[in-house]
C-alpha cells in the first residue's frame, strides 16, 4: 500500500502521499465550481452577484452581465443588503457604510461564490455606470480595511489559482468577448501589484495568451 501511494502521489508531482493529501485538504476549502450554482435560486442580492462575474463555461456572455445591470437598476437597494454584492457593484458609497459597520467584513467569504469581496470587484463585468475613481476608491476601501490583494479560489478544484489579479486581468479560452478584461484593467492593476499583489500569476499568463498582446506582461513585470 505504502509503494502504491508513493507511486501515485509522485505520478501527480507531489514527494509522499502526506504531501498530497494535504493538498487535497486545502484545496477543498478553496475549490469553488461557479457553473453549478443555480442563478434563478438565489436571493437577488447573490443573484446579481452571480450574474455580474464570469464563471469560465460556457454561459458567460454579455447577456448576463447585463441582466445584473438591470437587476439592479430595478433595485438600487441591493447594495445594501450585503457587502459582496456593493463590491460587485463597486460602489464606495455602499461599501464605505459596510465596512464602516463591519471593517471584517473586507476579509470575509460570502455570496453565491463564498468569496471574499474584492474577488467580485475584480471579476464583476456589469455594465454599470462607474468611473475609474469610483473603482479605485471601492477598491482602497476593501484594501484598507484589510482585504488581501493576493485573494483567490480554485476553480473547479484545479490547482491553479484564479487571483484577483487574474479576474482583473480578464480573457481566457473563451476570447475577450465573452471573457473580457476588466474596463479599468491597466489601473485596478496596478492599485493591487503596489498593495502587494504577487506578479507571478500563472492563470493571468494562462488567460491572456490567446492575443498578441504583451502589456499585462509589461505591467507585471
Amino acid at each position: 500500500l505504502h509503494d502504491a501511494q508513493l507511486t501515485v502521489a509522485r505520478g501527480y508531482g507531489f514527494t509522499g502521499w502526506p504531501a498530497l493529501v494535504h493538498y487535497l485538504e486545502v484545496a477543498a476549502d478553496l475549490s469553488v465550481d461557479p457553473g453549478r450554482i443555480d442563478d434563478e435560486g438565489l436571493a437577488p442580492a447573490d443573484r446579481f452577484c452571480a450574474l455580474a462575474v464570469p464563471r469560465y463555461d460556457h454561459a458567460d456572455a454579455p447577456p448576463r452581465w447585463q441582466a445584473a445591470a438591470e437587476l439592479l437598476a430595478a433595485d438600487p437597494t441591493l447594495v445594501e443588503r450585503h457587502v459582496w454584492a456593493a463590491a460587485a457593484a463597486a460602489d464606495p458609497i455602499a461599501l464605505a457604510a459596510h465596512l464602516t459597520a463591519r471593517p471584517m467584513l473586507a476579509k470575509t467569504p460570502g455570496g453565491p461564490y463564498n468569496w471574499v469581496p474584492l474577488m467580485y470587484l475584480c471579476y464583476s463585468r456589469a455594465p454599470l455606470d462607474r468611473t475609474e475613481a469610483q473603482v479605485l476608491t471601492a477598491a482602497r476601501l476593501l484594501l484598507d480595511a484589510g482585504a488581501d490583494p493576493n485573494a483567490g479560489y480554485l476553480w473547479c478544484g484545479m490547482s491553479t489559482t484564479f487571483t484577483a489579479l487574474t479576474g482583473v486581468f480578464g480573457e481566457g479560452e473563451q476570447g475577450p468577448r465573452r471573457q473580457p478584461r476588466h474596463r479599468f484593467a491597466p489601473a485596478l492593476a496596478t492599485l493591487l501589484l503596489t498593495r502587494g499583489a504577487h506578479p507571478v500569476d500563472q492563470q493571468t499568463l494562462y488567460n491572456r495568451m490567446f492575443r498578441p498582446d504583451d502589456s499585462h506582461l509589461e505591467l507585471l513585470f
